[in-house]
């Protein structure tokens, strides 16, 4: 019975180093962020918000310090996963973007202080 146990805590911590390397926190404050909607049509409204995910858990990120391009976020909140999700002013957003694409910087920091940083790529349409 020992013998099972031990295997079964070997195994189940192999599984644990093996996900903790697949989906590593952010490094040097880096985060993966994805912007939505991925294009933005200059000259139509697509719901007066822009929607950044981001890969970082929303209970780790002072969300008073959360921008886009410079833009704060109108709000923000947490995924079904628990990661933040950031909303931002659609007009504000298309105020700094021109075609054929931009790439967006979401800024911040931690509840430790420190910083964070990603970026995605939108394409950009008149």
């Amino acid at each position: 019975m020992k013998k099972w146990i031990v295997s079964l805590s070997v195994v189940l911590l192999g599984i644990g180093v093996l996900f903790g390397e697949a989906f590593p926190g952010p490094e040097n404050g880096e985060v993966f962020i994805l912007v939505s909607p991925q294009t933005l049509l200059l000259n139509s409204s697509q719901g007066g918000l822009v929607t950044v995910h981001a890969a970082i858990p929303y209970n780790q990120v002072d969300t008073f310090s959360i921008e886009l391009g410079g833009v704060a976020a109108e709000f923000t909140k947490a995924d079904a996963r628990g990661d933040l999700v950031a909303k931002f002013d659609e007009d504000a957003i298309k105020a700094l973007v021109s075609p054929p694409s931009a790439v967006l910087a979401l800024t911040g920091v931690t509840v430790d202080g420190e910083a964070i940083y990603g970026e995605d790529e939108v394409q950009v349409r008149d």
